[in-house]
């Protein structure tokens, strides 16, 4: 079990539909203290990170930064009940000449729908904040217990994740 931690790591996934960028950052702290930002991903996703890292990690203050990004879908409907009853007014206020076009009643309330949604690639999340991410956190986070050149080295350079963090934080 890991006690302690500094570290920062970033990654990025992508597929057909998805864009997703992953931020982890760890800083020595008394105890756990985790805090997952995400747009939207759902408690499912956050329950299973939280669990991924406080299973292996028992002290630090670490933030994941979690940005998805996804195709949209939109779909377009037009109330024709409300079109008709719109129609028939006019007829009725205005007599039988009622040629209406797009402009005419485009900001007209509840004639058009629109539906955008958006669907985020959870799956290719929990794929890749996947055990190499978390044997990696423990790889960089030197334990109370070892020495820096004898025993932390040497274990840092077995990770390759690691070790690339590592440098790149240290520089």
């Amino acid at each position: 079990m890991i006690s302690s931690m500094t570290g920062f790591g970033l990654s990025e996934s992508f597929d057909k539909t998805s864009n997703i960028s992953i931020e982890i950052r760890g800083v020595n702290h008394r105890f756990l203290e985790l805090s997952i930002k995400s747009n939207n991903l759902g408690n499912d996703l956050e329950d299973f990170i939280r669990e991924a890292i406080s299973k292996n990690i028992n002290r630090g203050k670490i933030e994941v930064k979690i940005k998805a990004k996804s195709s949209s879908k939109t779909k377009y409907d037009i109330n024709k009940k409300l079109l008709r009853m719109l129609e028939s007014s006019l007829k009725e206020a205005l007599g039988n000449r009622v040629d209406l076009n797009f402009s005419d009643i485009k900001d007209v309330s509840g004639i058009f729908n629109i539906e955008t949604s958006q669907s985020i690639n959870k799956k290719l999340i929990k794929n890749n904040f996947n055990q190499n991410i978390i044997d990696a956190i423990c790889a960089m986070t030197k334990t109370s217990d070892e020495d820096y050149f004898l025993d932390y080295l040497p274990r840092l350079k077995k990770n390759e994740i690691a070790l690339k963090v590592k440098i790149a934080d240290s520089s």
